[in-house]
C-alpha cells in the first residue's frame, strides 16, 4: 500500500490471504520492506513534492514518508521496550 502510493501504482488484485504462520510472516515483512525501499531510492526531489492521498488525507510524498519513519519508530521503540520488560520479567504498563 504504501510503496503504491509512493509509485502511484494502484493494486487492483484480490487482497491476499491472512498470514497465520510466523515463518510466512517475517518472509512477508523482508518482502514489503524490501518493495518500499525500491520505491523510496526510485523517488526524484520533484516527487517528494507531488501530492498523494495517504490514510484519507492528502500529503506530499516527503510528507508521507515522514509519517512512515514516525510510525516505524515508534513502533520499534514498543517492542524495544516489551522485550525489555520480558526480560526483566516486569509485568507490561
Amino acid at each position: 500500500m504504501l510503496a503504491d502510493a509512493l509509485t502511484g501504482k494502484t493494486n487492483t488484485g484480490a487482497e491476499p490471504a491472512p498470514i497465520t504462520d510466523p515463518g510466512k510472516m517475517q518472509d512477508a515483512l523482508k518482502a514489503s520492506y524490501a518493495n518500499l525501499q525500491k520505491a523510496i531510492m526510485g523517488l526524484s526531489d520533484n516527487d517528494l513534492q507531488t501530492h498523494v492521498k495517504l490514510f484519507g488525507r492528502d500529503r506530499t510524498k516527503q510528507g508521507a514518508l515522514l509519517l512512515i519513519l514516525e510510525d516505524q519508530t515508534r513502533a520499534s521503540g514498543t517492542v524495544d521496550r516489551v522485550r525489555a520488560q520480558q526480560r526483566r520479567g516486569s509485568a507490561l504498563v
